[in-house]
């Protein structure tokens, strides 16, 4: 697979689906950033409004086409919030499993390395949540020191599930609120 491709889902992708199956949202405003092939988007637009972004055109392709639920979906082609869709936009969830790996000077797939694209996402996401919104937020205990610091002094946060894929790596989903 190459760089201009879709992100396939692995193990985090059904890590963060799995929670989400458990839970019991209904007729939330909800943004999916980097949807990829669309499948968590597709899942939470069964009884949910839906608004699936990502960075790749061919994501977004790739994931109208093959969604079951498209109509309860807004698709949209944006780096984090930067398209216009987003002015006076307020969600009541949003959901994130960005790349979150330390820079890799032979990752020739497609990007799973943060670039700064974490801290880029927590900077601002705070200013598109209702006023109860929470995020979800798939990260490792590979991501940056950064991002976890910046989390302790800017959200209220817990960690909501775990799961080892290594003995080296380990998954959190961290729910975020103001």
């Amino acid at each position: 697979m190459k760089a201009t491709e879709v992100y396939s889902p692995r193990e985090d992708t059904f890590f963060l689906l799995n929670f989400l199956r458990k839970q019991n949202f209904s007729g939330l405003n909800i943004l999916e950033i980097g949807t990829g092939t669309g499948i968590i988007a597709d899942f939470l637009a069964e009884k949910n409004k839906v608004s699936a972004t990502d960075i790749n055109p061919k994501a977004i392709v790739y994931a109208r086409k093959h969604s079951k639920n498209a109509k309860n979906i807004n698709f949209i082609v944006s780096d984090l919030f930067k398209n216009s869709f987003f002015r006076n936009k307020k969600f009541d969830l949003i959901i994130f499993n960005p790349p979150y790996l330390p820079q890799d000077k032979n990752d020739d797939l497609i990007s799973t390395t943060d670039n700064g694209v974490i801290l880029r996402f927590l900077k601002k996401a705070k200013k598109y949540l209702t006023y109860e919104g929470r995020i979800i937020l798939v990260l490792s205990n590979l991501s940056s020191k950064i991002n976890f610091e910046y989390i302790q002094k800017n959200y209220a946060f817990e960690i909501i599930k775990e799961k080892n894929l290594s003995f080296f790596e380990k998954l959190f989903l961290f729910l975020l609120s103001k």
